[in-house]
């Protein structure tokens, strides 16, 4: 066999096990992992403008600008997502007819709670 096939063959075995361990090793980075070691929770409450709780308003967990996950409030105003990776977090609300708000958010692992404000 010449040199150039068992290049050949080694540089194709190399891309295919890329391609099948690649996809996993993504999902295992993802920041809603739930394998993480440390998971934490970053939940809240939506308030409106006089500090009333808000009802049925989208709250959505972002990191680097990209949504991550989206919920809404219950009849209580709270919200809450799991299993969320430690880090750096933007989490904003939104109900129409309300306002909008957002916070910024530092989890940790464990509970993290948030109180946004829409305006």
């Amino acid at each position: 066999m010449t040199t150039f096939l068992r290049v050949s063959r080694l540089v194709v075995l190399i891309a295919a096990f890329m391609a099948i361990a690649a996809p996993s090793m993504a999902r295992a980075d993802d920041p809603g992992d739930p394998r993480h070691p440390h998971p934490a929770l970053i939940g809240g409450t939506v308030l409106d403008s006089q500090g009333d709780p808000v009802a049925g308003a989208v709250v959505v967990l972002s990191r680097r600008g990209h949504a991550l996950q989206r919920t809404m409030t219950n009849d209580e105003g709270h919200f809450r997502f799991e299993a969320v990776r430690p880090g750096v977090y933007g989490v904003r609300a939104a109900k129409d007819g309300v306002g909008r708000g957002a916070r910024r958010v530092f989890a940790h692992p464990g509970r993290n709670l948030v109180r946004i404000r829409l305006r």
